[in-house]
This record gives C-alpha cells, sequence and structure tokens, in this order.
C-alpha cells in the first residue's frame, strides 16, 4: 500500500494511504486544511503577546506527550499549576522556565523557541513597522 504525505508549514504532517478512495482523500486534505486555518481564525482575536503564548502553549503541550501534567511537573520541578497556565497560553512563561522546559525535552532553548517561531502565523511580527 503507498502513501502520499502533505505537510504543513508548522512541520505537521499527514498521511495520506493510496487505498483510499480520491473522494476521501479530498475530504481527509480539506478536514486537515480546515484544522489549520481554524487556528489561524482562531489567533486573530488576541494581541500579539497572546499569540506567542498560546503557540509556546500549543508546543509545549505537544512535546510533553500523553504524560499528564501532575507527572510531568512532579518529575521536572515544575509547578503543575505552571505547567498549566502555559499550555493553555494564559501565562507569558519567565526565561529560567522556558530554559528549563527546553532541557526536559532535551533540546537546546534556541531549537525550543524555534519550534515556537515556526508554528506562529506566517508573517508574525511583534512590532508593526
Amino acid at each position: 500500500m503507498g502513501k502520499i504525505e502533505l505537510f504543513a508549514k508548522n512541520g505537521l504532517k499527514i498521511l495520506v494511504f493510496s487505498s483510499f478512495s480520491p473522494k476521501n482523500i479530498i475530504l481527509r486534505v480539506f478536514t486537515f486544511a480546515k484544522a489549520i486555518s481554524h487556528n489561524i481564525f482562531f489567533m486573530q482575536g488576541h494581541s500579539k503577546k497572546e499569540i506567542i503564548c498560546k503557540t509556546l502553549g500549543n508546543v509545549a503541550r505537544r512535546l510533553r506527550g500523553v504524560q499528564s501534567q501532575f507527572m510531568f511537573s512532579s518529575e521536572n520541578d515544575i509547578s503543575v499549576s505552571i505547567v498549566n497556565t502555559i499550555e493553555r497560553g494564559i501565562k507569558d512563561p519567565q526565561i529560567t522556565t522556558v530554559f528549563k522546559l527546553a532541557e526536559v525535552f532535551n533540546m537546546k532553548p534556541s531549537d525550543f523557541i524555534k519550534l515556537v517561531e515556526n508554528e506562529l502565523p506566517e508573517g508574525f511580527n511583534l512590532i508593526d513597522r
């Protein structure tokens, strides 16, 4: 069975197997595109700071995986309330917390921030020029 790989700008990947009918493939691609555009529309009503915080929270949540916030925070000496507010995008984490999260995820802080940067809307800037 062959597969077709489709990539989004933020690095997400979906696989469409060739055994699907063309109509099913189009439906799956449309559903994926709709989810991405929903995320962009979701961000439009927020301040630029909120967009960054929500994006950072989404990255942290995805990297945490299936482990509960409680277990994650307990094993990594980060308050569960901090993890929760970061992942919900309502807390602008301190730089030391960003460094700690990067270390927990076995990456350099710059790599962690690059993941966040890659998921921001295209052309995103904090300063309007």
